[in-house]
């Protein structure tokens, strides 16, 4: 029987790439920069990839912050700040908060039955923040943030320390995330029920694989039914 469900944030119940755009122009006018979209779409990518070097346990998130942005001026061929830079940005991204359809409505009915965490390796200031701004705040029990705990997911300490802190067994939870690399192999190393929410129908060319998936967040009613 589950009786926590463990919910990603960025890409599952908000829409960080929205907010990500905004806090990324916007940093870059109070540098001082021009910026087009070409310049934020390199930065997408590198910044992508750097998170999923964290994921691999590559690099550490304090090196994550300043090495994405070096890269970028780096590579734009710019002479800046990337730590005056990496201060400035994480001050936009936290105000940017674009909650996805029928995310709120879907995690308030669900809080009604079920704990609820919130379970991300976002940038703790960040996402306490955005979380706040979304009203949803309320409705999780717990708020796991990689940041604080040490580890980031797909990483086996990152699940224990939910389940310790929680005092709720692998057994009884639930994941439900975007990332197949974070969320959903995350959850199959500890054997945690998994989910993945894939709206865009992103084909799965690796080994990773979900317990359920789905394309929209009300899917995930039927399948609580299905586990009571």
């Amino acid at each position: 029987m589950i009786r926590l469900i463990c919910f990603d944030i960025d890409d599952t119940l908000l829409d960080f790439h929205a907010g990500e755009r905004i806090a990324f122009m916007e940093s870059m006018k109070e540098m001082g920069l021009t910026c087009s979209e070409d310049d934020y779409a390199l930065y997408e990518t590198i910044n992508e990839s750097y998170w999923k070097a964290l994921e691999r346990g590559e690099v550490s998130k304090e090196d994550l912050k300043v090495l994405r942005f070096l890269d970028f001026f780096k590579q734009t061929n710019r002479s800046c700040d990337a730590k005056k830079m990496a201060e400035i940005y994480p001050r936009y991204l936290a105000e940017q908060c674009f909650v996805l359809p029928d995310a709120k409505r879907i995690v308030e009915t669900i809080a009604k039955e079920y704990q609820l965490a919130a379970a991300t390796n976002g940038i703790s200031a960040v996402q306490r923040n955005r979380l706040a701004k979304s009203g949803m705040m309320e409705n999780f029990s717990y708020l796991f943030i990689s940041e604080e705990i040490g580890y980031a997911k797909p990483k086996k300490e990152f699940f224990d320390a939910v389940s310790r802190i929680s005092g709720v067994g692998f057994d009884e939870m639930l994941m439900i995330g975007d990332s197949l690399s974070a969320d959903i192999s995350g959850a199959m190393q500890s054997h945690i029920f998994s989910v993945w929410y894939n709206p865009h129908h992103q084909v799965n060319h690796s080994q990773i694989q979900a317990n359920r998936e789905i394309d929209d967040l009300n899917q995930l009613f039927d399948i609580l039914e299905e586990l009571k």
